[in-house]
């Protein structure tokens, strides 16, 4: 990766005139945490990214090839796709709160929105991929510091100066393995808003509109981010309580023989004792020795649902 980001460097001609180097590059990988490696083995590639992510005017790692190397403006932009279970085979608990975690916008989602037997792009998807493929252009050509427009300037003051990063405050995800990712909410908040403004415009000026589209977008992934991590923890049965708790919460009712049927091949019969018990103490599960319409047998009822 270091490579990379090394060899990506060039100089781009700013508005004034001069030239200004960088090493910019974008990340796509579908599966993190092969990406990332194994816990166990990883804590370089943790502590790199974790340095990256404030895009340092100079940055020394040690590359493959070439020894020891001094990057400049290293921006590195990463797009991911994994699971709970799998970032738990990936992060450490050193990672997790203020470490790399907080430095990521992790976007949840529990289902696809939909399957396509053959994936065929329509004659109008066409069309727009060229439009977009000509906007990034633009977009890539853009140099310059963004500014705010008084107004905008005026109220954003006004939200940070209200905004309150701890417990006690407007906090959306309680999750406390989030706290150091709240401190870093204004700046995800400005990052988006610039995107939403390129996007819109080569003019290099932000307005209020561009940051409450911003905030809305970042008010839904704090919504659900905290399902990211339910598969990490010090309990080595926690992904498994959670899969079971998904299992009786789709089910509303469900017999323990359908239950036991449906995990077998995870969770063995003493571990899922340990499992039941656990979410018979945190009270989202209920069991009862009837099921909805009066049979006999042991059933496990969600109370989460109303």
């Amino acid at each position: 990766m270091t490579d990379d980001i090394h060899d990506s460097g060039m100089n781009a001609l700013q508005t004034s005139g001069e030239e200004l180097r960088h090493s910019s590059l974008n990340i796509i990988s579908k599966e993190f945490e092969s990406f990332l490696g194994q816990k166990k083995e990883n804590t370089r590639m943790l502590t790199a990214l974790t340095d990256l992510f404030d895009c340092p005017d100079t940055w020394s790692s040690r590359t493959r090839h070439s020894g020891s190397a001094i990057i400049i403006r290293p921006w590195l932009n990463l797009l991911a796709a994994t699971t709970p279970d799998s970032l738990a085979s990936s992060l450490p608990a050193s990672a997790v709160g203020g470490g790399l975690t907080s430095r990521i916008l992790f976007i949840w989602a529990d289902k696809k929105k939909r399957s396509v037997a053959v994936p065929e792009m329509t004659e109008a998807e066409v069309i727009l991929k060229g439009q977009l493929e000509k906007d990034l252009y633009q977009i890539s050509r853009m140099t310059g510091d963004y500014a705010m427009t008084g107004d905008c300037l005026k109220k954003w003051i006004e939200w940070y100066d209200s905004f309150d990063e701890d417990e006690s405050g407007e906090r959306i995800c309680m999750d406390k393995s989030f706290s150091g990712w709240y401190s870093r909410k204004p700046t995800y908040i400005l990052k988006v808003a610039m995107l939403r403004a390129a996007a819109e415009s080569n003019e290099l000026l932000l307005r209020w509109s561009h940051v409450e589209e911003s905030l809305k977008e970042i008010i839904r992934v704090e919504h659900v981010m905290g399902n990211a991590f339910t598969a990490i923890g010090k309990s080595d049965i926690s992904a498994d309580v959670d899969n079971v708790l998904q299992i009786i919460r789709a089910h509303k009712w469900i017999t323990e023989k359908k239950l036991m049927s449906s995990i077998w091949r995870d969770v063995d019969a003493n571990k899922f004792e340990n499992v039941i018990d656990t979410l018979l103490k945190t009270g989202k599960v209920r069991r009862e020795f009837k099921g909805p319409k009066g049979e006999v047998g042991i059933w496990y009822k969600s109370m989460e649902v109303a």
